[in-house]
């Protein structure tokens, strides 16, 4: 990562995620705090917009490692609501918050399926058949086990 030229608190936050470096020299910035983790909504397949809550007027970033897919200002409020590119499912996002002079730990939010697919419906089978038939909605991945 470093000869990717990628920011030391980056790298620190992929290998050691929920691990953040703090100052233990108080006055050196007096005033400043490390903002909290984003509250994020869960977001699923197809969607195009993350949103959720952080500390008011922060910095958000959005990455799938090592890329930046989103950023912007969080409102006075504290609430956020960006676009983003459609992301498959299980993809992890990194969501990290930058306050006065301070970063948070990343929050990890998994894009998730819209829904569970319905079970498919198994025809009787005897130990002589040699197929599995039934129905499902269409197009999904059937697997069998034993």
């Amino acid at each position: 990562m470093a000869s990717k030229v990628i920011a030391y608190t980056d790298t620190l936050g992929f290998y050691y995620p929920g691990v953040s470096l703090v100052s233990h020299y108080s006055d050196k910035f007096h005033g400043i705090t490390v903002p909290n983790p984003a509250q994020v909504n869960p977001i699923m397949v197809g969607d195009t917009k993350i949103s959720g809550t952080a500390k008011p007027n922060s910095t958000f970033y959005v990455k799938v490692w090592p890329d930046t897919i989103a950023t912007g200002k969080i409102d006075s409020t504290g609430n956020f609501s960006f676009e983003v590119p459609k992301q498959e499912a299980g993809t992890m996002l990194l969501v990290l918050v930058k306050g006065q002079g301070s970063y948070n730990t990343y929050t990890k939010v998994y894009v998730k399926f819209d829904d569970a697919p319905e079970a498919p419906k198994v025809n009787s089978i005897t130990n002589h058949d040699t197929k599995v038939t039934g129905s499902t909605e269409p197009n999904p991945t059937i697997h069998v086990k034993v």
